[in-house]
């Protein structure tokens, strides 16, 4: 049986012998028939992260204290991490490899810390000087706004025009302020303002000003106008009064027009949306009831949505469909249906059926639709190209993105398409070759002219374990349910500047050299040596191997802690 053993500090490590006598007449390189190669591959977080957000980099310096040079690795990628690091669904931690070990670090809960310091201490962003073109994009949400920062770091003017008459898109009429502060979203708007984009509000493009006049008067156009057209729910024909869609209702709410509800509220729907509307609805004085078709297991909301909406005590009723409405003695009476679930469909979920005989009726005063959202072209004249998130729908036209370009449906998502189409705008003005449509291209490295890091992500089997003390994560305080469901605070509270470097200790740091000196210390032939990056502490060193001395025992590569040091035949 083997004894686990810890060690943490210079002077726990066994005595290694070793000649410090000339040892050049031994030249052990020639036994060899492997050798150390030094590969810093990507961390699995950083690879699911939709923005590609160098986290070991991150997370290696908030550990070692540098909350400002942490603050800038985030910022470089990631256009608004205080937002993002609030209603970000977290594909980052869902890959973590300390889930393996004991417990997946809260990465969001590190990115909202950094947020709130970006927006306290503004980094300072590299930024391009000015390359004398102009681009307009219509539409403020998150796509559009994420394509305006990145693209006036470029060194572009950028104008942004929007309907509403204030900018945001769904982050201010579809998102609650429970979950994000509108003065978090009002704070990460004015900090892309002062990169000096132009933001008007209250300009409806195909009605105000004509998109082919766009087209005229800058250099290039992105269209990302979101997907803001609820999708129909079939209530056996009933067209009277009292149904609204979900979006509708929380934007009336957010634009101030709702103030109050009274009565039952019936919720079709089990995605953020219908969430969300629930949750607004107890809010301003209503009873919420959630009626969703298929399992628990199928819904599509975020998993905190829906623990939230349990906690407050918020009614649902799964595998239950609406299939008729009528009017009744001044209610609405809902005629609802059991379903079953059947094959998998297009969408890999289990297809409801329903069970003929099941049928019941309910009494509500209201019902709010949210089975989905669609786009609205109407403005371009055309349905475009929806296989890509940035698509070109025409070669030296409009490019389209966000939530109207297809794909995933969140946040981060349209941030990241944002992100994208600001670098292929780049390209086609700037004359460089845009990157491939598969290629994980991040703003630094455009900005540098780097090449991505090749290989697959670092494994929980490649890190080196026996250096890391297991320990719980970090995880957010919320307020009391019954005292947060009367307004509209926010439900979480994040942690403190201590509590985060302590989360960002527990990380693996996967794939990235932190000049730990662990190989260093171990190579019996002191044939390897960190050349240190001294920009940032250290972080992203890299290793130097001697040739003539390496016998390729293969310690080195056992004995990395995050993976960076793999052994390959010569």
């Amino acid at each position: 049986m083997t004894t686990k053993i810890t060690l943490t500090q210079i002077d726990q490590y066994p005595e290694v012998p070793s000649s410090w006598g000339g040892m050049e007449w031994n030249k052990t390189g020639s036994w060899r028939f492997l050798m150390p190669v030094f590969s810093p591959r990507p961390s699995p977080c950083s690879r699911e992260c939709p923005l590609q957000n160098n986290i070991p980099e991150m997370m290696a310096l908030l550990a070692d204290g540098d909350t400002a040079g942490a603050t800038l690795a985030l910022a470089l990628e990631n256009p608004f991490p205080a937002v993002l690091g609030r209603v970000c669904p977290a594909f980052c931690t869902e890959a973590c490899n300390r889930d393996r070990f004991d417990e997946r670090v809260s990465i969001r809960a590190v990115e909202r810390l950094l947020g709130n310091e970006a927006l306290k201490k503004h980094p300072d962003l590299p930024k391009r000087k000015a390359t004398g073109k102009s681009v307009a994009i219509v539409g403020s949400g998150p796509a559009g706004l994420s394509t305006a920062r990145f693209l006036a770091l470029l060194g572009y003017a950028v104008t942004v025009f929007e309907r509403e008459e204030a900018p945001g898109g769904v982050l201010r009429l579809g998102i609650p302020p429970y979950r994000l502060p509108r003065d978090i979203l009002d704070s990460c708007i004015d900090a892309i303002r002062r990169l000096g984009v132009d933001i008007r509000t209250g300009v409806s493009i195909g009605t105000d000003i004509i998109l082919t006049d766009l087209e005229k008067d800058f250099d290039a156009v992105f269209a990302a106008p979101g997907a803001h057209r609820s999708l129909d729910v079939d209530l056996g024909g009933y067209t009277g009064i009292g149904v609204l869609s979900g979006l509708s209702f929380l934007a009336d709410v957010f634009r101030g027009t709702i103030d109050s509800v009274t009565g039952e509220y019936a919720v079709i729907g089990g995605g953020n949306t219908a969430l969300d509307a629930a949750r607004t609805i107890l809010r301003l004085g209503g009873s919420p009831h959630i009626y969703y078709r298929r399992s628990r297991d199928e819904m599509p909301a975020f998993t905190d949505e829906i623990e939230e909406a349990r906690e407050e005590d918020i009614p649902i009723s799964y595998l239950t469909a609406p299939v008729g409405l009528t009017e009744k003695k001044g209610r609405l009476a809902m005629t609802l249906i059991t379903m079953e679930l059947g094959e998998e469909d297009a969408s890999g979920r289990r297809r409801p059926v329903q069970i003929s005989g099941s049928e019941r009726e309910v009494c509500v005063d209201r019902v709010i639709t949210a089975v989905g959202e669609a786009e609205d072209f109407s403005f371009m004249g055309t349905d475009g190209d929806k296989k890509d998130p940035v698509s070109i729908l025409d070669a030296e036209g409009v490019l389209l993105g966000g939530d109207a370009g297809g794909g995933r449906r969140t946040v981060a998502d349209a941030a990241a398409a944002g992100k994208r189409a600001a670098i292929m705008i780049d390209a086609r003005l700037s004359g460089r070759p845009a990157p491939e449509a598969t290629e994980r291209m991040t703003f630094s490295r455009w900005l540098e002219e780097r090449p991505a890091p090749e290989g697959d992500p670092v494994a929980f089997e490649d890190i080196q374990t026996a250096y890391f003390k297991k320990s719980d994560a970090y995880r957010l305080q919320k307020t009391d349910p019954h005292m947060r469901s009367g307004d509209f605070s926010e439900v979480t509270a994040g942690p403190t500047e201590r509590d985060a470097a302590a989360e960002a200790a527990r990380c693996f740091v996967c794939g990235t050299c932190i000049d730990c000196k662990t190989c260093e210390r171990f190579c019996p032939d002191f044939s390897l040596s960190i050349i240190r990056n001294l920009k940032a502490r250290g972080v992203g060193s890299s290793v130097r191997v001697d040739e003539d001395f390496c016998k390729g025992c293969g310690i080195c590569a056992r004995e990395c802690p995050r993976g960076v040091i793999v052994m390959k035949t010569p």
